[in-house]
């Protein structure tokens, strides 16, 4: 794909986003039961005032939760006690991610990261309260749309992660692939083979 169009595309998607200038996660969707790294954009400040600390409630689902320090800002998190992972291993689960002591301009995009542990709930959409705390005020990103209602038609709506499931073309190509590998391996085998009965012939002979 030519490179203005890929850009010309990206844009037109960040234009909703930008448009209403919420605090938002990114990637917005993640397959479920999975472990990805998410980013907390702060688009701006509050009413002009430069954000000074930044607030997040993780979802009780959320089976672990490890925060990436942020550049000029202090990280703290508070546990939220043991919690089994799929895999039978014990994770510390994480109830609420702060990082302050900051300073972010108004007008300035912030970007705060988070690795997280999803479950594995196909379908369900998690919801992530987010206070964003100003030099002057705080703005409270913790609603959450009712039956009926849009995200976007919120004053502050909470960021959210929609759980996908499983990409099966990704299990197919894996077998595919395995199966190539095993064939290119039988072939190697047999050529191997003729190589060394050839060689035996030719000595027979001399």
């Amino acid at each position: 794909m030519p490179k203005a169009l890929l850009l010309a595309l990206l844009a037109l998607a960040l234009t909703p986003a930008l448009a209403h200038g919420h605090v938002g996660v990114e990637p917005a969707s993640a397959p479920a039961g999975s472990e990805a790294t998410f980013t907390v954009t702060v688009p701006h400040g509050c009413a002009g005032s430069p954000t000074t600390e930044l607030a997040l409630k993780l979802p009780e689902a959320v089976r672990a939760a490890s925060p990436v320090p942020t550049a000029g800002w202090e990280l703290e998190s508070t546990p939220a006690g043991d919690q089994a992972d799929q895999g039978g291993e014990t994770a510390q689960r994480l109830d609420v991610v702060r990082w302050w002591d900051g300073d972010l301009p108004d007008g300035e995009l912030g970007e705060f990261r988070i690795r997280l542990a999803l479950p594995d709930e196909p379908g369900a959409v998690l919801a992530i309260p987010v206070v964003q705390t100003c030099a002057e005020g705080e703005t409270r990103w913790i609603q959450v749309p009712a039956a009926g209602e849009r995200a976007e038609d919120l004053a502050a709506p909470a960021p959210t992660i929609t759980l996908t499931a499983a990409d099966p073309g990704a299990a197919d190509d894996g077998g595919w692939t395995a199966n190539l590998a095993l064939a290119a391996a039988a072939v190697a085998a047999v050529v191997a083979a003729l190589a060394l009965v050839v060689a035996l012939r030719s000595r027979a002979r001399s």
